[in-house]
């Protein structure tokens, strides 16, 4: 039986196509490492309570209409801000991992292995009963995961803390757990036509279906069954889904005027869904995007489009470089911050080759820290993952020998340690108890 554990395997395929190790620097460090600051404003914590019935608030997606879209982009609103550092911030090794409490961290091994790491005890534990259970979505308060956990008695899906399992819910054949709408709702989406959306209250179990049927939609082939990427906000008014025309559209689509408000074009070279993760930002009215294209190897810059169908071109790397590259957008969750990698090269070379820079932008002024890279450590294009208090992410690096090691970075003290108890594992998630 074929199942949503494939969409994981064609994204990792993808990432390990360019894992070179590079050896080209592409800042000379700043003479002074200027610490990080941020106004901290906390999370949403609305921890949704497991016992309460609760109805589903859900504006239905339009009929298809047969009106294409247009092909011509949305004008993109300009800003003025250096995309260029004179020098990055160098990151000093330290030797501890200076870990806040009751930190947890979700791990990933063999694309379908999924486990939860005590940074503080250091005990690892499995997230299902299954030796293989996967994929996993954490909540946005990051109290709450959901897995697709499958003993020998068939598959189901499996709601839990750190600490404990709160409820356990059936997958149909055509199941693909896809993403949390909000603290109390996920979105499962059906393979194979008619694409039907299932929204889903894991605590009560109450669901409903919704059809996304979109202009065009872009749907991604998996063998032998499809599947229809698409981002929605939690009011299920505004969703950004794929168009297939050409050139390709990244576009917004209003339910409620059954109009396309934006359209951005980008052309799908990964796996359409992590652009989509966490493309949305936390308090849902904003959303990130590169364009013209999506790889870590394509020429691209970035963009954001908020819910009124405005764009805004955030960065302008390809005015002073022959190429530069923007992969894994990951918002920080306070909402002020975006982390990604970077690629930027004038001297021609394969976009394969080139070394990774950590980047972190102010989306409030739209200053970028660029961090140097540190001898010995080689990072990994992948999305990184920010502390709860957006102080700290994790980052996969490799060493020279191509073995997966996560790294922790402290962007107030403006440190890296590298994390050698879960050597080989890939960092999908930082959960709070």
């Amino acid at each position: 039986m074929f199942d949503s554990k494939i969409p994981l395997i064609f994204c990792l395929i993808l990432l390990l196509a360019g894992c070179a190790v590079p050896t080209q620097a592409p800042y000379p460090p700043a003479t002074e490492s200027p610490s990080a600051t941020a106004t901290i404003v906390p999370s949403p914590t609305n921890s949704p309570v497991p016992t309460a019935t609760s109805t589903l608030r859900s504006t239905p997606i339009p009929t298809q209409t047969p009106t294409k879209l247009s092909l011509t982009p949305t004008p993109v609103n300009t800003v003025t801000n250096s995309d260029h550092p004179t020098g990055c911030i160098a990151l000093k090794l330290s030797t501890k991992a200076d870990f806040p409490a009751s930190t947890t961290l979700l791990l990933e091994q063999n694309v379908v292995e999924y486990k939860l790491w005590d940074a503080n005890t250091g005990a690892i534990q499995p997230v299902g009963e299954a030796s293989r259970s996967g994929p996993v979505i954490l909540s946005p308060n990051r109290q709450y995961l959901v897995v697709e956990d499958c003993p020998e008695n068939g598959c189901r899906f499996v709601l839990r803390t750190v600490s404990e399992i709160v409820n356990i819910f059936p997958k149909g054949e055509l199941d693909a757990l896809w993403m949390w709408l909000d603290n109390d709702r996920i979105l499962i989406l059906k393979k194979d036509p008619p694409y039907t959306i299932k929204l889903l209250n894991p605590f009560t179990g109450e669901n409903k279906e919704i059809i996304p049927e979109f202009p065009n939609p872009f749907t991604i082939s998996l063998i032998i069954e499809t599947l229809l990427p698409v981002a929605m906000d939690p009011s299920l008014r505004y969703a950004f889904y794929y168009s297939n025309e050409e050139p390709q559209q990244m576009v917004l689509w209003d339910s409620k005027s059954q109009k396309a408000l934006a359209q951005l074009p980008h052309k799908v070279r990964q796996f359409a869904g992590v652009d989509l993760f966490d493309a949305w930002s936390p308090d849902g009215k904003k959303f990130i995007a590169t364009s013209p294209a999506s790889g870590p190897n394509d020429r691209n810059e970035l963009f954001s489009i908020d819910l009124s169908g405005n764009i805004t071109q955030l960065t302008h790397y390809t005015d002073q470089y022959s190429f530069a590259s923007i992969a894994y957008m990951v918002w920080s969750p306070d909402g002020q911050r975006i982390g990604y990698w970077l690629r930027t090269d004038d001297s021609n070379a394969d976009p394969i080759d080139l070394k990774e820079q950590l980047v972190i932008m102010d989306m409030a002024t739209l200053e970028k820290q660029v961090y140097c890279p540190v001898d010995g450590i080689y990072y990994r294009p992948y999305p990184i993952v920010w502390s709860p208090n957006s102080d700290q992410l994790v980052a996969i690096t490799f060493n020279s020998s191509g073995e997966v090691i996560p790294v922790l970075v402290d962007l107030n003290h403006n440190t890296i340690s590298i994390l050698e108890e879960i050597h080989g594992y890939w960092v999908n998630g930082w959960m709070t108890p």
